[in-house]
């Protein structure tokens, strides 16, 4: 059983019962605008919830490492998606995306893992392709910050995540060459929502 199999029963009530309805109105906040015929990876997209979000036109990819969270989004299951239970980093793959969506996905990484994971994201873009993270950010205020240290102590104990600190995502993917096109802030800025393109000229930058 991986460790995310046992707060998949719980996810979606957990979520709503500390944030309401943001963390899925922030993950799919730049999905709508999306063109159809696009060729989509869902990087731990848990119970699923945002694959009606997606355009009906999509072939979507969904790969989540909880077999209880890939079984709750398989209820929500269209005829075009195909579902892998997998480690993203020992996932492996030829195909390229057009559009990669990671949804509170990149926090769970250490930073050694997190490098490794954006690295493995930007080989699986295609040429002109977007990444769109969702995730949480250090907005300054100090219950943001007890909220932030709970949930991770919350997270390292339940599930075992190896992350010990909330890193700066937006930063981390920049640093790697990624462009950012927009961004959408929720929750006094809490969460972000935010759209990158890959620079073509650091596309080799390890």
């Amino acid at each position: 059983m991986t460790h995310f199999d046992r707060i998949a029963p719980y996810y979606d009530f957990l979520a709503n019962l500390i944030f309401g309805n943001v963390l899925h109105r922030a993950s799919t906040s730049l999905l709508k605008g999306l063109p159809e015929h696009v060729n989509v990876l869902v990087l731990g997209g848990g119970t699923g919830r945002l694959l009606a979000s997606l355009p009906m036109a999509s072939r979507v990819t969904y790969l989540d490492l909880s077999s209880k969270m890939l079984f709750k989004a398989k209820k929500r299951n269209k005829s075009h998606v195909t579902f892998i239970q997998m480690d993203f980093l020992q996932w492996e793959s030829t195909e390229k995306f057009d559009v990669i969506i990671c949804p509170f996905f990149l926090d769970v990484f250490p930073e050694e893992d997190l490098s490794k994971a954006l690295e493995k994201i930007k080989v699986l873009l295609d040429t002109g392709g977007q990444l769109i993270a969702t995730d949480f950010r250090n907005n300054g205020r100090a219950f943001s910050r007890i909220l932030l240290s709970v949930m991770h102590a919350f997270f390292r104990w339940t599930v075992a995540m190896k992350s010990r600190k909330l890193l700066d995502i937006n930063f981390r993917i920049m640093e790697k060459g990624f462009k950012r096109q927009q961004i959408k802030l929720f929750r006094k800025g809490l969460i972000f929502s935010a759209e990158y393109a890959l620079d073509e000229n650091k596309k080799a930058q390890k």
